[in-house]
């Protein structure tokens, strides 16, 4: 009879045992979730070298990272990017642009449209604590900025190209120069062939027109191997599709680095 009450005892140690060590690893997993969620605030973010500050004032909330994205308050990025922004509550949506860039997310929805062209979105926007919050690496590259994370300071810097050129006028982008010189126009097939001029030839480059009414359209441009002569710099060509009585407005110049979106280095007024 004593044998049988000392194997109860041990079977309910037991079972008591487990329960504890499931509910601390339970507690574990949902402790380590909602800090996955709530980390950030921590989180530095620079624009063209300088800091932009959250959490100032209650109504000035703190970024924070969600399945490994950085997401932001809406408002403060979209007006440090100087876009005008609004907010559809019927749709749950965000709406920001300027002359170059229209852009709409929706609140849980994982994809958006920037100009017109429909966006997968690794992480979808979200309201937090009543606020709205967007993914800033989505946000910045759309926009055409080079978006960069330093793990070792927490660190994300956002670098963008400012100011306009003329066509013909020579840019810098890290020592290379390069020239948006012409835009002919295809009535028959609808495409625009730019071309210009650059100082490097292995250089990635992608050429992108806009109409300034949210629409625009980019090609990657074909590099010439031989420098000329006269200029002393390489020829480039795109070619690029469009759509019928498709008007462009401005060029954007862009580079990118392996696996990342282009990012814009000049901007010309056509």
């Amino acid at each position: 009879m004593e044998l049988k009450r000392l194997k109860s005892k041990a079977a309910c140690f037991v079972i008591y045992a487990t329960i504890f060590i499931m509910g601390l690893t339970l507690g574990t997993v949902f402790t380590g979730a909602n800090h996955t969620m709530a980390a950030g605030s921590d989180i530095k973010i620079y624009l063209n070298n300088k800091q932009l500050i959250f959490g100032e004032n209650p109504n000035d909330p703190e970024p924070y990272i969600k399945d490994g994205r950085t997401l932001v308050p809406f408002r403060k990025i979209f007006e440090a990017l100087g876009m005008e922004i609004s907010w559809n509550a019927a749709q749950r949506s965000v709406d920001a642009n300027n002359e170059s860039v229209d852009m709409t997310l929706y609140i849980g929805i994982n994809y958006a449209y920037v100009n017109k062209f429909r966006k997968p979105l690794d992480v979808p926007p979200e309201i937090t604590d009543g606020r709205t919050f967007v993914p800033l690496r989505f946000v910045s590259e759309s926009y055409g900025a080079e978006v960069i994370w330093e793990p070792d300071t927490r660190s994300i810097y956002i670098n963008y190209s400012q100011g306009k050129h003329q066509m013909g006028q020579e840019a810098t982008y890290n020592g290379v120069t390069f020239t948006v010189d012409t835009v002919e126009k295809n009535t028959e097939l609808d495409y625009l062939i730019v071309k210009g001029k650059i100082s490097k030839p292995d250089m990635p480059l992608s050429i992108e027109v806009f109409n300034g009414l949210g629409s625009s359209y980019s090609r990657e441009a074909i590099i010439s191997k031989d420098i000329v002569a006269e200029t002393g710099k390489y020829e480039y060509t795109a070619q690029i599709f469009v759509m019928k009585n498709f008007e462009p407005k401005g060029i954007f110049v862009k580079t990118f680095t392996q696996g990342a979106a282009p990012y814009k280095i000049a901007e010309y007024v056509y």
